[in-house]
């Protein structure tokens, strides 16, 4: 069960992300590939966007991956991540590589 400071940051802070914030490598690591450099910038960014809303599908109903994702596009630190939401390191690291485990099965599905 999602504890209830998870929620309460969940609630506070889901309106106000900004997508943009996320890390390009981020993304490209949690997807397993690159986007193409040659493309002009509203290529680029639609591509970007196409790709973080991947994600959100991928994860979705997943309070700690939620929690994590939205955490890391306003760019926190793992460190900070454990603290705002009272997780060790070690789960920090297992729901990042749930995540990214979860993003390819959902690519593979669809």
């Amino acid at each position: 069960m999602i504890s209830e400071e998870v929620r309460k940051y969940k609630g506070e802070n889901k309106k106000d992300v900004k997508y943009y914030n996320v890390s390009l490598s981020d993304v490209e690591q949690w997807l397993g590939m690159g986007i193409d450099e040659e493309l002009d910038h509203v290529e680029f960014e639609q591509e970007y966007e196409k790709r973080v809303k991947i994600i959100e599908k991928a994860i979705d109903g997943n309070d700690d991956m939620e929690a994590f994702f939205i955490m890391t596009m306003e760019n926190k630190t793992y460190d900070e991540i454990c603290q705002e939401l009272g997780w060790e390191k070690s789960k920090v690291y297992k729901v990042s590589e749930k995540l990214k485990g979860k993003v390819i099965d959902y690519i593979k599905q669809k």
